[in-house]
């Protein structure tokens, strides 16, 4: 413990000399499977909603913001994707990471297809500070461990570091410093359930993002996920009604903007006992997602300033972290 302290001082005092980058990003984008399988985020644009609960089966998982803000959205959960990623490849070059990352915004605006214009930078501002807020608390255990309480995405010592122009004495961003919250590293480093993400996936809507996110953990081996439209409403968690849910997986059926994935709206409907009479309920109606033949074609490695290379990614199985203890 007391050498991991002394790494990250030691990476803290380079920081400010100005010598040492996590960034770039130059192998394949990943996503951590409980943050896909599970609504976890918003999924509006401008961090609505200030509380977000969901229960299935044996699954807790609540949600809250702080007084003033609005929950982590999916757009925000982009930094955290970034983060693993990185991590990912550090593994996969041989190094044990720290859950302390240290990067540049431009390379994050390049990887989550977002401009580098003064908005972006200003907005990064208030990604990391409801990542830094947002409070969770689940019964979803990772690494073999659970947490008895309420902790964030971002754990102290998360900031944004500026150096201020000589002249103008204008601020200029520098570098984005994230410590990662021990759930999430936990997940990272030891359940190996981490699952490639195209590249395209950054320019999806939110509902279809998190259709993907379902129909990639679901449709694993190429198998057909077939939900009713009230089950997938509670995957998703979306806070619109059933009728108003199902007008948006229509809308995103027709779009037809899923990278490997179809989505089809069937006329049958799962066998459980109507309360009423009359039309059944849009709720028991079963959608089908199926995979397609571009399966992953999107899905290559970042472009890089620097050399590019390829890694080969974990999907769940297999020995990549087998170095970690």
């Amino acid at each position: 413990m007391a050498s991991r302290r002394t790494s990250i001082r030691s990476k803290a005092v380079q920081l400010a000399q100005g010598v040492l980058f996590d960034s770039p990003l130059t192998g394949r984008v990943n996503s951590e499977h409980n943050l896909m399988l599970y609504p976890f985020f918003d999924l509006s644009r401008n961090a609505e909603r200030k509380r977000l609960s969901f229960i299935d089966h044996n699954v807790k998982i609540e949600v809250r913001a702080i007084e003033g803000q609005g929950i982590a959205t999916i757009y925000d959960r982009d930094l955290i994707i970034y983060a693993a990623s990185i991590i990912v490849e550090k593994i996969e070059r041989g190094e044990v990471p720290l859950r302390e990352l240290i990067f540049t915004a431009n390379d994050f605006f390049r990887v989550a297809s977002r401009d580098t214009s003064k908005n972006s930078y200003e907005l990064l501002e208030g990604v990391v500070e409801r990542l830094k807020s947002t409070t969770i608390k689940t019964n979803i255990e990772t690494g073999g461990q659970g947490v008895t309480g309420w902790f964030n995405w971002l754990s102290e010592g998360t900031q944004l570091v500026y150096d201020i122009h000589p002249e103008t004495g204008k601020r200029i961003l520098r570098a984005v410093r994230i410590v990662l919250c021990e759930w999430l590293f936990r997940a990272i480093l030891r359940d190996r359930r981490m699952l490639a993400v195209p590249h395209c996936y950054f320019d999806l809507c939110p509902i279809d993002r998190r259709l993907w996110d379902l129909c990639r953990v679901n449709c694993q081996e190429g198998e057909m996920w077939r939900p009713t439209i009230q089950e997938l409403h509670r995957s998703v968690g979306s806070n619109t009604t059933i009728a108003d849910f199902k007008k948006s997986v229509v809308a995103a059926a027709e779009r037809n903007a899923l990278p490997s994935f179809s989505i089809h709206l069937t006329d049958e409907r799962a066998h459980v006992r109507e309360r009423r009479r009359g039309r059944p309920s849009v709720a028991t109606q079963i959608v089908e997602f199926r995979p397609t033949a571009d399966r992953f074609e999107c899905s290559t490695p970042i472009r890089s300033n620097r050399n590019r290379r390829t890694s080969t990614l974990n999907e769940g199985r297999g020995d990549m972290l087998s170095a970690i203890p």
